[in-house]
């Protein structure tokens, strides 16, 4: 991943902490009314893990209220019909001034040791751990540059496609009552989408457990309000993101400790 792609994660990271750090501290949600649904390619694939989060805020900066998201080769192969009698309708294109948002996608390489024969990924993961043992895996780190469909001129020249989305995305606002919900991050929760596993349980704890790498939350009922329960979801959430095996910002350290903190 290219230093500049790095810098825009960071970048967004830190004007989403900037704009919640008032002088009464930690209160404000990580999103507003109306929230948006899972992030997803054109072809209805969703984005997991960081990528999933980072579209999101993504979103949220930038006022996207629709969260789908397309390479320029995606976008190209609208104009592409193969068809010569087809009548030709307009191109679909990025507009001009958009710059594009990173993602980034691991690729895995299975090599057997001995033939240096491949095999699929999907196929090495069903394999017992006596048979991985044959296998050599070479993980890749790929970025992909993405636009949001509002940032192209679908509307204007495939206004029945648009309207596919619009009818797709057009959720009713939520009301914030006392236990309103966050899909998205109630989906992430309950299908482990997340790093490390978050665990909401009855008690009196909200923490980050770095030696069994999880997460541990009160239940969302015992919050005086939903807002108070993904806030501190996502505090926590930060705190993961620096174990060993992620970024590596954390060591084992007594609570309320220099290296703690």
């Amino acid at each position: 991943m290219k230093e500049t792609d790095i810098n825009k994660w960071v970048t967004l990271m830190i004007e989403r902490i900037q704009s919640l750090s008032g002088k009464d501290g930690w209160k404000k949600p990580w999103f507003t009314e109306g929230a948006l649904q899972w992030p997803k390619n054109l072809n209805g694939r969703e984005y997991n893990g960081m990528n999933a989060m980072m579209l999101l805020l993504h979103c949220e900066k930038e006022g996207y209220k629709i969260p789908r998201f397309c390479t320029f080769d995606r976008i190209q192969q609208f104009n592409k019909t193969g068809k010569k009698d087809e009548e030709q309708k307009p191109r679909v294109s990025v507009l001009k001034g958009e710059h594009s948002f990173p993602v980034m996608l691991t690729t895995f390489t299975v090599v057997n040791k001995e033939t240096k024969e491949h095999i699929k990924w999907e196929d090495y993961k069903l394999l017992s751990q006596e048979e991985r043992e044959k296998y050599n895996v070479y993980p890749k780190l790929q970025t992909y540059h993405v636009f949001n469909v509002a940032q192209t001129n679908l509307k204007e020249v495939r206004p029945e496609f648009w309207e596919k989305l619009e009818q797709e995305y057009s959720m009713p606002k939520v009301e914030k009552d006392e236990q309103f919900a966050f899909e998205p991050v109630d989906r992430m929760i309950a299908d482990n989408r997340w790093i490390c596993p978050i665990k909401p349980m009855f008690g009196d704890s909200a923490y980050f457990s770095i030696s069994k790498n999880e997460i541990v939350m009160p239940e969302k009922r015992q919050f005086k309000d939903g807002e108070s329960f993904y806030s501190n979801l996502f505090h926590e959430m930060g705190h993961s993101t620096g174990a060993e095996g992620q970024l590596d910002r954390i060591k084992p350290a007594t609570f309320g400790s220099a290296e703690y903190a």
